[in-house]
């Protein structure tokens, strides 16, 4: 070898060794626990839980695709009445994360069943059934890690966001109570490498009817790190889910619990509930009877 071909290989040797070369291989290490699950998704297609919206975004862009199976069930009653509406769902969530800081996705449902039951104290019970209608939800968010304004904010994320429910009018009237808008703020805090987030949504909603209202949720999401492993997973999440409707006496408030895991860096699980506690928005005389809900998922993601 030539003394001019043994200096090149020196200097190379020497640069790979340097500080530069020994951050970009750092750089191109792969993503821990806490980070592989901030692609987990909303019912609508961005990161979250369920209805959480989650203030971070995949730093890396991908494709994610689930087949989501909802029922929920919504219950008032009076002295003379209860009123009983369950709804059962099944439908194709696809979605994309883009650059670290945009995401958008929708929910497609194949499947949709109402069923509506009014029982009368002393004198029977009448059943409603709702044929299957087109409908549909999209999401989008931007923002994410704060990382952008400083390396030491990576720890802050925030992320405006905005989801609808689409629907004719024959489905708004057949499945009235239907959010049809929401808009507002995702605000999060991350530790131990996003392995505990703490997350708060604040957002203004638009129902049916001309209704309106204010949407707040505060959660937790744990990644618990002795169970964490390459190929397996797990995510606990707790929130509680408040909607404050204009002229309404208070809030209905509900606490929701998920858990979730991602298997092989490419499967995701996800099985997510929510029950209410306290129906203050229901007008005087009537009370909840038994209303909440339940959510299984399974999906897989790519990443570009």
């Amino acid at each position: 070898m030539s003394p001019a071909r043994r200096l090149a290989v020196l200097v190379f040797m020497l640069v790979a060794a340097a500080p530069g070369g020994a951050l970009a291989q750092e750089d191109e290490k792969p993503p821990g626990p806490g980070e592989e699950m901030i692609s987990t998704t909303t019912n609508f297609g961005v990161s979250g839980v369920r209805t959480l919206v989650d203030a971070r975004i995949p730093p890396r862009s991908m494709l994610r695709g689930a087949l989501r199976a909802l029922y929920q069930t919504e219950s008032e009653k009076s002295a003379t009445l209860e009123h009983t509406t369950e709804t059962y769902i099944g439908g194709l969530t696809l979605s994309t994360a883009l650059f670290g800081h945009l995401e958008g996705g929708f929910f497609a449902p194949f499947y949709t069943s109402k069923e509506t039951t009014d029982h009368t104290f002393g004198q029977g019970t009448k059943t409603t059934f709702t044929p299957w209608i087109t409908h549909g939800s999209v999401g989008a968010k931007a923002g994410g890690s704060l990382d952008w304004i400083s390396p030491d904010a990576k720890w802050l994320a925030l992320s405006p966001y905005v989801f609808t429910h689409l629907s004719d009018s024959r489905g708004v009237k057949r499945y009235e109570g239907y959010q049809v808008l929401e808009a507002g703020f995702a605000e999060g805090v991350s530790f131990l490498e996003d392995q505990l987030a703490f997350n708060v949504d604040t957002a203004f909603v638009s129902l049916n009817g001309g209704k309106r209202g204010f949407r707040y949720r505060v959660g937790a999401m744990l990644v618990p790190p002795p169970l964490a492993t390459r190929d397996f997973v797990p995510r606990l999440t707790f929130y509680l889910d408040g909607l404050e409707h204009a002229g309404s006496r208070g809030s209905d408030l509900r606490v929701a619990a998920s858990l979730q895991t991602l298997l092989f860096e490419t499967v995701a699980l996800d099985l997510n509930g929510e029950y209410r506690v306290y129906a203050g928005s229901l007008p005087a005389g009537l009370s909840d009877g038994t209303s909440g809900g339940l959510t299984f998922s399974a999906g897989v993601g790519a990443r570009f």
